[in-house]
């Protein structure tokens, strides 16, 4: 089970904003240090409930993330994690400020490049390997979680979606993915490595976002550029 706080409107929300961006600059492609922004400012945003409140750091090294273990090889020489993530939990008994960050989540994100199905296969299932290994090794902390993001703001990301169909709407020819979730087994295969559980959110052309135009702070409802935008998460 994906236990990431408001994941629903985290990916919702990716996904409206790569569509935003993608109005505002005309399409030009996202780098992926922008996504890594955008999701960082996203889960600020969710951060606090009532039983805790959580500390999100991004670009970490995998060598200073504050865990039950220590890595003193060169396994995770230069590796740096997207956003690491820890929780300090509420105590009626004591300040907040008291308790100790406890590590929660570890999150890669990755950027589905267009026209280049090939390298996203390898990027992705190289994170993939980066979380279990690490995974492996702080196998005693049943607590943590590993996630990778994977977000398309063109390319239909085949991996773990099936392909769209035309349908009739309102006497109108549209086309719709019907997203119907391949299982587990299957995506494990494609990637080459076991996952656990992916959750995704989309919006393609026949949605709209507001574009704000920056010299007359006018503000319009637009259709969306892109045939296809996701926001998948994936647990390792």
């Amino acid at each position: 089970m994906i236990r990431l706080h408001n994941t629903k409107n985290i990916l919702k929300g990716l996904c409206y904003w790569v569509g935003y961006k993608s109005i505002l600059f005309n399409g030009a492609q996202l780098p992926e240090l922008s996504i890594h922004t955008e999701l960082w400012t996203l889960l600020n945003n969710n951060s606090y409930t009532s039983k805790y409140k959580l500390i999100i750091k991004p670009e970490v090294p995998y060598k200073e993330i504050k865990s039950k273990i220590s890595l003193n090889d060169t396994e995770f020489e230069n590796c740096i994690a997207d956003i690491v993530i820890y929780k300090k939990e509420f105590n009626s008994e004591r300040n907040i400020q008291d308790i100790k960050e406890k590590l929660s989540y570890i999150i890669e994100v990755k950027k589905y490049e267009n026209n280049n199905e090939k390298n996203n296969l390898k990027g992705i299932r190289e994170d993939i390997k980066l979380l279990k290994t690490y995974k492996d090794r702080n196998s005693k902390d049943k607590n943590v979680e590993y996630y990778l993001i994977i977000v398309s703001q063109e390319l239909f990301p085949s991996i773990f979606f099936e392909s769209g169909e035309q349908v009739v709407s309102k006497n109108k020819r549209e086309k719709i993915f019907p997203l119907k979730k391949k299982s587990l087994e299957q995506v494990s295969e494609t990637l080459g490595s076991k996952i656990e559980e992916f959750q995704y959110e989309y919006v393609n052309k026949n949605r709209t976002i507001r574009k704000v135009e920056l010299n007359t702070e006018r503000v319009n409802q637009v259709n969306i550029k892109a045939d296809f935008i996701s926001a998948i998460i994936v647990k390792v």
